[in-house]
């Protein structure tokens, strides 16, 4: 067991450059982000104002309802419920 050589210490492979997102500093991606909301937001204002003009000069709803069956849909039904049953008397 004399005769062994003598073991050699296996040098580290070098890890490839490669850009990544996270050597991005943090603050500069945090402004791009306000900057893509503060966009958004004023997108959504744009279109908002668009429907309201449009809702105005047109004199028509182009919101959708968030009453199910839109709105008064208690008369409604009421109002077919009377039509069926004159209908089935005839």
């Amino acid at each position: 067991m004399g005769n062994e050589l003598p073991r050699q210490k296996a040098k580290p492979t070098p890890k490839p450059k490669v850009a990544k997102e996270e050597e991005v500093p943090l603050s500069h991606e945090v402004k791009q982000l306000q900057l893509e909301l503060r966009k958004a937001q004023l997108h959504n204002k744009l279109l908002n104002a668009m429907i309201d003009i449009a809702e105005e000069q047109l004199q028509i709803d182009i919101r959708k309802s968030l009453a199910p069956n839109g709105r008064n849909s208690r008369t409604k039904r009421a109002t077919l419920y009377k039509r069926t049953l004159f209908a089935a008397w005839l």
